[in-house]
């Protein structure tokens, strides 16, 4: 997780001039832009 987190670090610098695109950052390494692990019970669509 440290490496992704500092591959996001690498690519936001890389383009500090540039408007964040939230997609382009999820797909250069390898996700979505939704933080589905952030809480599992409502990416399988179950409420608490």
């Amino acid at each position: 997780m440290i490496s992704a987190l500092n591959r996001l670090v690498d690519l936001v610098e890389e383009h500090l001039t540039e408007e964040l695109d939230v997609n382009g950052l999820a797909r250069a390494l390898g996700t979505t832009e939704y933080p589905r692990m952030a809480d599992p019970e409502s990416a399988r669509g179950q409420s608490r």
